[in-house]
């Protein structure tokens, strides 16, 4: 993705603010797990993917995006991602939305 198209979905997403992977995990409290597709299992796809997610003020995934990853792999870790509920992020006191990040390791191990 383009930084042109980064900075303009950053744009159409507004969060307020930007929470790590540990922070994001730990405020989850609901979060499937992707499938692994049956294909990339066949052909032994592994590695990792990244994709960046904005919580709402509720909680709720408003928007998922891939930021690294093998295509076969990022479509079904964004559509666990859409699933995931959070525990609503917080600046000063006031629920806002947030930009998290969160990484999945796909291995046939």
């Amino acid at each position: 993705m383009g930084l042109m198209v980064l900075t303009e979905w950053l744009a159409a997403a507004d969060p307020e603010l930007r929470v790590g992977e540990s922070d994001a995990k730990k405020a989850a409290v609901a979060k499937p797990a992707p499938v692994y597709p049956l294909t990339a299992r066949q052909l032994k796809v592994t590695g990792k993917v990244v994709i960046e997610a904005v919580v709402s003020e509720a909680g709720v995934v408003s928007d998922v995006r891939p930021v690294t990853g093998n295509p076969i792999l990022t479509k079904p870790a964004l559509e666990a991602v859409r699933k995931w509920k959070f525990r609503p992020f917080e600046r000063e006191g006031k629920a806002v939305a947030a930009l998290v990040t969160l990484s999945f390791e796909f291995d046939t191990n």
